[in-house]
């Protein structure tokens, strides 16, 4: 059966009921830009199909599946796995293989609202990306209760109260040096190949605030419960 040429309508957990389920209807943002809106479908690799005895429902097929999807705003594809069962019309698992996504459970609302704001221009406009990396930059340092006037006195207080340690502060202020140039009419201007280093400073500046810590709380915490149930355990 021909692959659905456009994917709009539910979200990615759910299937179209109304049309073969080889049309999948998926309303999800681009994993490159993180535009919302309609996703052109391109392509569909069929992987496997197992057999399985459920009790409740007897024998039951499951597919799993490779989807391209290609955004009309930046043109870049998203690659999703999708498993589901022809025989119950419905979805078993999805993941989305390409991009990767990155966690970002850890991160504050305002600085993920600000990332995705940032995101959706990376592949369109690099120097409104810059722009909303700078934002975001300053929405961290405000929840981090930075003093200064600007952004450049506030990174610095980071800085001093050892929030950031040095090398983090120097990409702080070179993002903070581009976002001005993407914000102001210069001679110089930011250019495609400076996304991919954009991208890695501030990735790295949230890693080092947010997410490192939290994976730090989650070892730290499975680690103590397993010591409790081990001297539970103990004669």
């Amino acid at each position: 059966m021909p692959a659905s040429s456009v994917a709009s309508g539910a979200r990615p957990s759910s299937l179209c009921r109304t049309v073969a389920p080889y049309d999948l209807r998926v309303d999800l943002s681009c994993g490159n830009c993180g535009a919302h809106g309609p996703v052109k479908h391109v392509g569909r690799v069929d992987l496997k199909q197992e057999v399985e005895d459920i009790p409740e429902y007897g024998h039951i097929t499951s597919v799993t599946q490779i989807h391209v999807y290609v955004c009309p705003a930046c043109e870049e594809a998203t690659v999703w796995s999708l498993v589901w069962s022809p025989d119950i019309q419905d979805e078993f698992a999805h993941r989305r293989l390409y991009p990767t996504a990155r966690d970002r459970s850890a991160l504050p609302e305002r600085v993920r609202t600000r990332l995705d704001a940032a995101l959706k221009v990376k592949k369109i406009e690099p120097g409104f990306y810059a722009v909303g990396i700078r934002r975001m930059l300053e929405t961290v340092c405000n929840i981090e209760g930075a003093a200064g006037g600007d952004l450049f006195a506030k990174l610095d207080d980071l800085a001093a109260h050892g929030r950031i340690p040095g090398t983090l502060a120097e990409a702080a202020h070179e993002l903070r040096k581009i976002g001005n140039l993407g914000a102001h009419d210069s001679e110089v201007d930011v250019a495609p190949e400076d996304v991919p280093a954009i991208e890695a400073l501030a990735e790295a500046i949230l890693e080092y605030l947010y997410r490192a810590p939290a994976q730090l709380a989650t070892v730290r915490s499975a680690l103590a419960s397993r010591s409790t149930s081990v001297k539970a355990e103990s004669p």
